[in-house]
């Protein structure tokens, strides 16, 4: 049964009509904006900010496939590894068109070309414009067709190749992950790869240690999870319509799908376990599905396409030239991603990425820092990119998630390049684990400089969130859906306007202001989580602790940003060596990257 991935419309609302519902007023007048006139304009935009749009979505190249029909059925145009086999598309698809045809996406299930089930979306041509078409498929592209858009079949080599870079598995561990992607059973699985079912087993057990999973449907999730990112809860409002389930079936669906056991389930729902087998074998006679494992892939892969299907824009990824994308599971479940761009036998440099930006390190600076002998590893603090948010407190998380990191690259401790917003988590990793602290550079901490009259847009909405907590989490959910290339390109020429000569000059480079607004659609492509909470930390009247700061870290500030805050926690931080850089702003790293180096490598 087809089912449609988007809301009814709905009027859009403005940032500021947004926190009138939540019983929130917009500052109607704030001493930063005062202080400041010019900034009024970028305050008065950020007030009207609309909430309805949709944000990007990234996905990774090479995990989607498209189809050019007509509304005959017949394929006009098909990506070669499209799962799809004939002229003309299966019955199950043409109900999709069916769908379609009132002028939205469908999704449904329908069988491949390999005699499988896929989750399949059907749009019409006007709607699927933000979908990564070839120019062949664009040219043949018009109004009275339909695009279908499934996810590409597993080519196993791949996926395993991922998941043992990523979980750190074995060879073998990968590839009998990978193959149980397709095989019904374990020992299908263990004949396909030529070896033993206890070794196969074992095996299994390894991989599901490290991925930080107990049941083969949760492994196929997380494997799934590394070509189009975590996929959003929900409700079982897709998997009721999609698969004709009744609303209890769809629960005890949802729970399966996710790797819950059937005792789990019942508990869950407050149900005996004969409910949830019963509801199970129901769900399974209406669909096809054969098991929990495929039901596991499936949701992943319909959830994924809902997602996709309302997005205004897909941005295709690769780990190419991005470093290594890497992720370690904690006792509590959650998952934290680090980027780590080697080599192995490099002094480790962990770097702490800034509140929107700095996922990666631009190509030159990654080469400056492996020349100069360091290994730049890129933890993603709690709710940033792939980490999951925080359970509890927010900075006692961030310490010992970067302790987990350190952990999964063998080192004992580590130098540190931290910015701005990052102080708080850098001086807390500081204060509960200084062993792990080789030599740190803080390049301008959090306030450290009061805005000069020629200043950056983003200095006033620090001060406004600083001064109105009440509004960060609106403020952030919002922002996230101006995550657009085009829109968020706009947003961040503009906050750098009136900014430091050298930051100008970055962003007034194509290649740059690409590296930079991708980085961030990154930060914010799970949850806006991680930004919020961090914001709160400052605005909560965070405070630096005592002690832990020793001879072996140096701070900078950059007089591009304006005057040093007099009497400032940093210059009084113990025996630190204090640096004011003449040249360079926010973007320090990236417009003075031989300086930085300098300062990493000096004794």
């Amino acid at each position: 049964m087809a089912t449609d991935p988007r809301p009814p419309p709905a009027r859009a609302r403005s940032f500021r009509e947004a926190l009138a519902a939540s019983a929130v007023a917009w500052p109607t007048s704030d001493t930063a904006v005062d202080a400041e006139p010019h900034l009024q304009g970028v305050v008065d935009a950020i007030g009207g900010l609309e909430t309805a749009d949709i944000p990007a979505v990234w996905m990774r190249d090479s995990a989607l496939v498209f189809a050019i029909v007509g509304a005959d059925g017949g394929i006009r145009l098909k990506d070669p590894a499209f799962p799809l086999a004939g002229e003309n598309v299966s019955p199950s698809i043409m109900q999709l068109i069916r769908a379609a045809r009132g002028g939205r996406p469908a999704i449904g299930l329908a069988e491949s070309a390999s005699g499988s089930l896929g989750a399949f979306c059907v749009s019409p041509a006007h709607l699927a414009s933000a979908w990564p078409l070839s120019e062949t498929a664009r040219s043949v592209l018009n109004e009275a067709h339909f695009v279908l858009m499934a996810f590409r079949p597993p080519p196993l080599s791949p996926i395993a190749r991922l998941a043992a870079s990523a979980f750190g598995l074995s060879d073998l561990e990968a590839r009998v992950a990978g193959a149980l992607l397709e095989a019904p059973t374990l020992d299908i699985a263990a004949g396909n790869l030529g070896v033993g079912r206890e070794t196969a087993r074992s095996a299994l057990k390894g991989a599901m240690r490290k991925m930080g999973v107990r049941r083969t449907p949760a492994l196929i999730r997380r494997m799934l999870e590394l070509l189009c990112g975590p996929s959003p809860e929900g409700d079982d409002d897709l998997l009721q319509k999609t698969l004709d389930l009744t609303p209890a079936q769809a629960r005890v669906a949802r729970l399966s799908a996710r790797g819950s056991k059937i005792a789990e389930v019942a508990e869950s729902l407050g149900v005996r376990t004969e409910t949830v087998k019963s509801h199970l074998r129901s769900v399974f006679a209406k669909s096809g599905i054969a098991g929990a494992k495929d039901l596991g892939r499936l949701d992943v892969e319909m959830r994924a396409l809902a997602t996709l299907a309302q997005a205004r824009e897909i941005v295709g990824w690769t780990d190419q030239a991005e470093g290594r994308l890497r992720l370690v599971v904690q006792r509590d479940g959650r998952r934290v991603a680090f980027v780590d761009y080697g080599p192995k036998k490099g002094r480790p440099l962990l770097v702490f990425h800034a509140l929107a930006s700095g996922r990666t390190l631009s190509p030159r600076l990654a080469g400056m820092l492996q020349a100069a002998g360091f290994r730049p590893i890129i933890p993603q603090r709690p709710g940033f990119g792939l980490t999951d948010p925080q359970i509890g407190d927010y900075l006692s998380t961030a310490a010992d998630d970067t302790v987990a990191v350190l952990d999964a690259v063998g080192a004992d401790s580590a130098d540190v390049f931290a910015r701005d917003i990052a102080t708080a988590a850098l001086m807390a990793l500081a204060e509960r684990h200084p062993d792990r602290l080789g030599r740190v550079v803080l390049l301008n901490p959090e306030g450290a400089r009061r805005p000069a009259r020629t200043s950056y847009a983003i200095s006033a909405v620090a001060a406004l969130l600083q001064r109105h907590p009440e509004i960060t989490g609106t403020f952030f959910e919002v922002l996230r859906r101006q995550t657009r290339t085009d829109r968020l390109a706009a947003i961040v020429q503009e906050s750098f306007r009136n900014g430091a000569p050298s930051d100008q000059r970055v962003l007034r480079q194509p290649e740059a202001l690409a590296w930079m607004v991708r980085d961030m659609q990154a930060m914010v492509a799970v949850t806006a989580r991680g930004p919020i909470s961090e914001r709160l930390v400052y605005a909560r009247g965070w405070c630096p602790p005592t002690g832990v700061v020793d001879d072996s870290w140096i701070i900078v500030t950059s007089r591009e940003l304006g005057p040093a805050q007099p009497g400032a926690w940093w210059t009084a931080a113990g025996r630190a060596k204090l640096v004011e850089a003449s040249n360079g702003g926010l973007l320090l790293a990236v417009s003075h990257p031989d300086d930085l180096v300098e300062l990493l490598t000096s004794r």
